[in-house]
């Protein structure tokens, strides 16, 4: 036997739940770079979602980063290299 949601205070129950599952889910998969960083190899972040840097350089050094998208709050992204989103 099933049991369904009758309510409204139920669904709202259900909806809220569902996005902060769904918030959750996201804030695991973005990457924050808060720290100045260089690449050793290309680099492939596209999996980790939203890229975000945060008072951070990142050095290409010569390498490819992709990522899915990017945001940035004060960085610099420097060297000879690619950066795609």
């Amino acid at each position: 036997m099933t049991q369904t949601m009758t309510t409204t205070k139920e669904w709202k129950w259900a909806a809220a739940a569902v996005l902060a599952a769904s918030l959750c889910a996201n804030a695991v998969a973005d990457r924050i770079v808060s720290a100045d960083c260089a690449l050793s190899a290309d680099e492939n972040w596209t999996a980790d979602g939203l890229v975000t840097l945060s008072g951070a350089t990142i050095d290409l050094a010569g390498h490819s980063l992709k990522v899915a998208a990017i945001g940035a709050y004060f960085a610099t992204l420097r060297g000879a290299g690619a950066a795609t989103a």
